[in-house]
């Protein structure tokens, strides 16, 4: 049996920008400091519930965050991060599947395509934060690029940069 490439700690996973060693390091590029506080979750649910869980990503006040939605055994894991008014959508597919890549064509415009391990390719699509579309392409990706079915249960995970504030609660 091979290895599972996710829960190698020393290995960057492949659905990670270069450098990223987990989803906290995505908050981290260019130069970001760690965070005063970091808020956490996990929960689970199906295609039908990632809407909502879209809708309250984007709508939330926290001005530097990840969303995740996934199915780990399948290798699936799509990455939302809003960073200073920037939102990109990022994941991985399997680098021989053209039909994957054309669906990502289909829903996105402009997904930038790159190497990032071997038999994957990094997938990283600039979005408008303010764009109502996001929640409809987060839910027809996994559909259409990975033939998730609405029974399938999904992980979906939250991480949020929360600010520190001066000792006078500024």
């Amino acid at each position: 049996m091979g290895s599972n490439l996710f829960v190698n700690p020393n290995q960057r996973g492949v659905d990670l920008p270069p450098g990223c060693k987990d989803l906290m390091d995505v908050l981290k590029i260019d130069g970001g400091e760690r965070p005063g506080a970091e808020s956490q979750m996990v929960w689970y649910g199906v295609l039908s519930n990632i809407e909502q869980q879209v809708e309250s990503f984007l709508q939330s006040g926290t001005d530097t965050q990840l969303f995740s939605v996934g199915i780990p055994k399948r290798h699936i894991m799509l990455i939302l991060a809003k960073r200073g008014g920037v939102l990109t959508l990022n994941f991985s597919v399997p680098a021989k599947k053209q039909s994957i890549k054309d669906a990502i064509r289909r829903i996105f415009q402009d997904p930038k395509f790159g190497e990032s391990f071997p038999g994957r390719e990094y997938v990283s699509v600039a979005l408008n934060p303010a764009m109502d579309a996001v929640a409809r392409m987060m839910m027809e990706l996994p559909v259409e690029g990975f033939g998730v079915l609405e029974g399938e249960r999904l992980m979906f995970c939250s991480y949020a940069r929360v600010e520190k504030r001066d000792e006078g609660g500024q």
